[in-house]
């Protein structure tokens, strides 16, 4: 969801085409995944389309070709943390941190509208060079 809504958020921001946004989790139980009917259904009342979405896996060499990765949760950022090994702890930080003061207390939704860590992704995003 994240990362549909952050490319229109930049598109509408004029920004279209001057970073990358993808987006992947911190586990493998969902890879290759369409996205939940219930975020996508989310979405699409919000006017995203979220059908194209497949689930991945972040990779450890990822890091080194991001230059900001967004966790959507503690345990996620704590995952993505362990993965650099202490390297890059400043461009890996919490989605919130990164919204509108009114956003940041909000709940993230996954899968039927419930929060939950193993339905949130990771999402980065990197200039294009």
């Amino acid at each position: 969801m994240a990362e549909t809504v952050l490319r229109a958020e930049l598109a509408e921001a004029g920004l279209d085409g001057a970073v990358v946004v993808d987006s992947a989790g911190t586990g493998d139980w969902h890879v290759g995944d369409a996205m939940d009917p219930g975020a996508r259904e989310a979405l699409a009342s919000r006017g995203h389309d979220g059908s194209a979405h497949r689930a991945r896996q972040f990779q450890p060499s990822w890091l080194a070709e991001r230059d900001l990765i967004l966790a959507m949760d503690a345990r996620n950022l704590a995952n993505l943390r362990r993965m650099a090994a202490g390297k890059d702890a400043d461009r890996i930080r919490l989605f919130g941190e990164a919204a509108e003061p009114a956003a940041r207390t909000s709940p993230i939704p996954g899968a039927a509208g419930r929060t939950s860590s193993a339905t949130c992704s990771t999402c980065s995003a990197r200039p294009r060079r």
